[in-house]
Parts: structure tokens; sequence; C-alpha cells
């Protein structure tokens, strides 16, 4: 198993955090495999940025259905095709 830290001292937004793990390396199939468990339509491009002179990835998401609120997430991933250790966790996470 490999293990990455992130130190987020700023913070870190869900998008940023996707294309550094991108960037890293994490298999694109990985991530897709996930996303269809969700059982949700998600398109995203992922380009080669420079910022400030940091070279990096930055990935746009576009997710038909708008935003939706903690309830509604809270339930994608209840009722999801997710392994049940990986749900039990996100739902910890989301709620903590």
């Amino acid at each position: 198993m490999k293990v990455a830290i992130l130190d987020a001292f700023n913070g870190a937004s869900g998008d940023m955090i996707l294309a550094s793990l991108l960037d890293f390396g994490i298999d694109k199939g990985e991530i897709e495999d996930t996303v269809s468990a969700l059982g949700i339509d998600i398109r995203y491009r992922l380009a080669k940025v420079n910022v400030k002179g940091i070279l990096a990835k930055r990935i746009e998401v576009e997710e038909k259905g708008g935003h939706r609120s903690f309830k509604e997430v809270l339930s994608i991933i209840k009722n999801s095709k997710l392994e049940d250790e990986v749900k039990k966790n996100a739902v910890a996470i989301s709620s903590s």
C-alpha cells in the first residue's frame, strides 16, 4: 500500500486534491470507477498549468444536476455501489 501525506496548512479544495493525485500518478481508471460506483454523471478536463512558475495540473469538473445539499450527498454515498467500508468512512468523514 502506498501512503500520501497531505499537509494542507492553508486548506485545499476537492479539485486541487484530485488534480494533485492525478499529477502524482493515481490511475485515472480508478477514479472513473469510483465515480461510476456513485452513480452520478461527471465530466472532467485535466490540463497542465503554470501558476507563478509552479507546474501543476488543474482539473475542471462538471456534474449534471448542479449543487446538492449535504443530505443529498450522504444519500448518494449510502446508496452507491462503493464497498461498505468506503461508504462508512466517507459518511464518517463528512459528518465530523
